[in-house]
């Protein structure tokens, strides 16, 4: 019942750090996920695909934290995103 909380610890220095590796944003992304923030969650699970979690496997079916924004509409758009990323991916 307290989610807005959340923004609490988001303080400007912190956000500016996790916008820049992407395993703290795509983390962020999944608290936001649990709080029902959806918006929130999708746009940091933007940020950490820009940032270079291309997992695709992980954020289309195995990031169970992520199943209450699975049905929006801009998370479908970054799966295929991530997917993308995923199979041009070159070693």
């Amino acid at each position: 019942n307290e989610t807005e909380k959340i923004f609490i610890e988001l303080d400007k220095e912190f956000t500016k750090t996790c916008e820049k590796d992407f395993t703290y944003a795509h983390h962020i992304s999944t608290f936001f996920a649990l709080c029902n923030l959806k918006e929130e969650a999708i746009s940091w699970l933007e940020i950490a695909i820009e940032a270079g979690f291309i997992n695709y496997p992980m954020i289309s079916k195995k990031d169970t934290l992520l199943d209450n924004i699975r049905d929006e509409k801009r998370f479908a758009e970054l799966v295929k995103t991530a997917e993308l990323k995923w199979n041009n991916f070159m070693i």
